[in-house]
């Protein structure tokens, strides 16, 4: 996926919350939308009701940050992002898988696994001998 694509989910997104906050549209404006994209864009793929939940939540979960979003999120597929949205409230924790999706080149199923699993608080916390036996990097 590339970062134009994520750009532009992340926009309609910004879109969506700022048309919802503001009140200009009423409750069903995700529906509507959803219903006009696939009208004006027929075969496009991506602008489904379900779709633009999900860029309204990318949005919500990385607003805040000084750049549109983190490096490893811009770097991973839509699909990824759509499971770190789904599984994990902190974004923390999302940045964290993920840098490591992009560090094991983790498929969707994997990462949701290692989600499931708690991969995270389960890091570190094995006891082992490695600095005892290991050599000084």
């Amino acid at each position: 996926m590339s970062r134009e694509l994520l750009e532009l989910y992340w926009t309609i997104g910004r879109d969506l919350e700022t048309a919802i906050t503001a009140k200009v549209w009423g409750a069903k404006v995700i529906e509507q939308v959803a219903r006009d994209l696939q009208q004006d864009f027929p075969g496009v793929e991506g602008f489904s009701r379900r779709n633009l939940y999900r860029m309204r939540a990318f949005y919500l979960a990385y607003r805040d940050l000084s750049e549109f979003v983190p490096q490893a999120v811009a770097q991973i597929p839509w699909g990824h992002n759509a499971v770190l949205l789904e599984k994990l409230k902190s974004s923390s924790e999302r940045l964290w898988y993920a840098q490591k999706t992009l560090e094991l080149g983790w498929s969707r199923t994997v990462l949701t696994l290692q989600i499931e699993s708690k991969l995270l608080e389960r890091q570190g916390k094995a006891v082992t001998n490695f600095a005892a036996t290991l050599p000084p990097p």
